[in-house]
């Protein structure tokens, strides 16, 4: 167990070690790093969950061992389509399962060996899966328990299995965390950052002051690998103009802090008034997930209307910027050394594993501060910096990125595949400042549904949503319109200025077309997907707020839903004020019978749990104008199997009130429930019912349960 402060190179020595392992073919490596967001993909924080860990654990896992466990493959193949979590994706399976392929491997192959390299652990949060624990230490508690259970087994076994772990002092977990050998981080790091600070200084042409500066900065270098690569930056940085004295007061000077080097660094930016730097600060910022190089390049290449017929005549343009080590140093300029390009994999010449390059900040301390009160958004920062704007700027490069290309599959455009997945999450979190005089127009295709080239960016898009597993992924269909998706994206402020040009889009949130409820299932999909800003922007487009005004062709908003078994939007509808009691000039004239037309057990529930005992008393007891029945009445003559209107039933009758006649009311037939489904026996006693056996046997049941409801 490595425990240290942050900034004192914990993550430096594992990726080292990770490294060295991997460079040994004989053993089995596997890691996993908690604040590295390559890891993920998607700005969800289920991405730093013990789940995700484990996941990622056995699939590197299964990609280096021989003999694989086959049967469970083929169960997860076969659950990709539908991108459930089933049982065997639980912590408690995956854990199961690496241990089982570790001990099946070791017991065909003495000489087995793997090692595990746990980075970050305190990083680790389980917030999303609603854990008993306490959410910022129930992800990092069952990694721990799982390493100490698998390591007990494989000594117990004989099996060569090893485990490292860094993380901060805090959070402790005192005795309910498992012993584990510690690791004094400053007798394996502080050698290493004097090495570090002594390579940094070598650019200086000067030997007698890179002694100098050396001997400063370690003298005063305890902090770590931040604290050293920060002031190195600034001190290279400074040496293209500073003579030997100005470097010597900066050494003396730079600030031990790191909130104080990273203020430090901003104001350098802003007092250079560079509009790049701050742009190159927000895009970083604010990613969905970590940019490759060539992704940030080409990202910079739409922040302003792109004005050019290619990327490539854009990168040899006079604004152009080419790839390569150029390219690497103006971001290290223009961010004071806070952002990176960072290579990640095995660069080593002759190895066979991938490598990528990616723009991320040097430490997850920087991102923290730049969205604080010290940070981006402070007092003595620039006009239009803050995390909105960030992600108003990412959306209009998406935007401008998707109007200048054809997206037809030969884009060179490498910025295309980030803007594929992310331009709704940025379009959600510019809300309002959309709508502002200074934001970009938006493009034809946006502005309505039929557009050929929207239909190939929701495509693209629903194809990322599904490699990422996020839950919208499960809301859409490939061919969703653009209100579906931009309300189950919750994309409220986008959402208006579409409907203020898409007159498709616009009738569908008024008319009824009969063949598909696209403004239910946008509304459906934002209560699911907890947009609840959107659901009421949508009921307002509808209905003008008034959740029971009845739609131009005579439905009530509760009826459609009831009718179309949209759950969340039948609970949204009655906490709201709807009345159930309210008819629609429609074939079932009520909600609760259109329920138990369709047989909604769910949705009969709800309209009845929602009312008082009163008000249940009441609806029951409405009468349908063609016939007269009331909703028990129908049940009897509904026409679904008898063992749907036997549940229906049973549903209904817990929550009637007993005592007020409900199964004495008449219909125009002057006939009881209990008449009615007497009625219908005697005309249909030789029919079968859809259940099997005769149809007389099956509507008995249902009247000894008004028999006995009465007793």
């Amino acid at each position: 167990m490595l425990r240290a402060k942050p900034g004192t190179g914990k993550s430096v020595l594992m990726k080292e070690a990770v490294l060295s392992s991997t460079r040994d073919t004989s053993i089995v490596t596997l890691h996993h790093f908690f604040d590295n967001p390559h890891e993920g993909g998607h700005v969800d924080m289920s991405r730093k969950s013990s789940n995700a860990c484990l996941r990622s654990l056995l699939g590197q896992l299964l990609r280096q061992v021989p003999i694989k466990p086959m049967d469970e493959i083929k169960k997860w193949n076969g659950s990709l389509p539908e991108e459930r979590d089933l049982a065997f994706w639980t912590d408690s399976e995956l854990q199961k399962t690496i241990k089982k392929v570790i001990g099946d491997n070791a017991s065909q192959d003495r000489s087995f060996r793997c090692r595990i390299f746990i980075d970050a652990l305190d990083e680790s949060s389980n917030s999303h899966n609603g854990s008993s624990e306490k959410t910022e230490q129930a992800g990092s508690l069952t990694i721990l328990r799982f390493i100490a259970d698998l390591l007990s087994t494989a000594l117990k076994d004989g099996v060569d299995v090893g485990a490292f772990v860094s993380r901060r002092y805090l959070p402790d977990f005192g005795a309910r965390e498992p012993k584990a050998q510690q690791i004094d981080l400053a007798k394996h790091s502080r050698g290493a950052v004097q090495r570090y600070i002594e390579r940094q200084l070598r650019d200086l042409d000067d030997p007698a002051l890179q002694l100098g500066l050396l001997q400063e900065l370690i003298h005063r270098s305890s902090d770590g690998f931040l604290w050293a690569t920060v002031v190195t930056n600034q001190i290279q940085e400074a040496a293209d103009w500073a003579t030997a004295k100005e470097l010597y007061d900066l050494a003396e000077g730079l600030p031990s802090d790191f909130d104080d080097m990273y203020e430090k660094a901003l104001s350098h930016v802003h007092s250079a008034r560079s509009p790049e730097a701050l742009r190159i600060f927000q895009l970083v910022l604010c990613a969905g997930r970590s940019m490759t190089a060539d992704q940030l390049r080409h990202a910079l290449a739409f922040v302003e209307e792109f004005r050019h017929d290619s990327i490539e005549k854009w990168e040899s343009s006079d604004e152009g910027l080419t790839r390569g080590t150029k390219f690497e140093k103006r971001i290290h300029r223009q961010s004071r050394g806070l952002i990176e390009i960072a290579t990640l994999g095995d660069s080593t010449p002759g190895s066979d594993l991938e490598t990528e390059e990616q723009v991320r900040f040097i430490h997850g301390s920087v991102a923290p501060f730049l969205r604080g009160p010290r940070g981006l958004g402070s007092r003595h920062a620039e006009p239009g910096t803050t995390e909105q704007h960030a992600h108003r700027l990412l959306f209009e490069c998406c935007i401008r990125a998707f109007d200048a290309c054809g997206l037809k599959g030969d884009d060179t455009v490498k910025f295309l595949d980030y803007a594929y997945e992310f331009w709704p999450v940025h379009a959600r979190e510019a809300g309002d400042l959309l709508d502002a005089e200074d934001s970009a127009k938006l493009p034809s295709f946006m502005q309505k549904c039929k557009s050929k080239k929207w239909q190939r960016v929701l495509a693209q898009h629903i194809r990322c949503l599904k490699n990422s597993q996020v839950k919208e992924a499960l809301l859409l269909e490939d061919e969703s319109a653009m209100l579906v998706l931009l309300a189950t994206m919750g994309c409220t402020t986008l959402l208006r200025r579409h409907l203020d040009t898409c007159a498709a889009c616009r009738d569908a949130c008024t008319k009824y077309d009969g063949k598909k409820d696209v403004f239910g299932s946008a509304l459906s999909n934002s209560l699911i997907a907890k947009r609840t800003d959107t659901a009421r922007f949508l009921l307002d487009v509808h209905c003008n707020g008034d959740v029971n005004a009845p739609s131009p062709d005579g439905r009530t908003l509760l009826y459609q839903a009831c009718y179309f078994n949209h759950e969340e939007i039948v609970e949204f509808l009655l906490k709201r004020g709807a009345d159930a009691a309210l008819p629609s000039s429609r074939l079932y004239e009520y909600p609760l019978h259109a329920a138990i037309a369709k047989g909604y057990t769910r949705i009969i529930e709800l309209l009845l749990r929602h009312l008082d005992e009163e008000e249940v008393e009441d609806l029951l007891k409405l009468p349908r104008e063609t016939s007269g029945w009331t909703a028990i009445h129908f049940v009897m003559a509904c026409g679904r199997p008898v063992s749907d209107r036997k549940r229906i039933l049973d549903t209904m009758l817990q929550f009637a009130p007993r005592g007020v006649g409900l199964l004495e009311m008449r219909d125009d037939n002057g006939l009881t429930p209990a008449e009615l489904a007497r009625v219908i026996d005697e005309e249909q006693d030789l029919e079968e019912d859809d259940d099997g056996g005769p149809l007389w046997e099956k509507m008995d049941c249902l009247i000894e349960m008004l028999e006995e409801f009465e007793l």
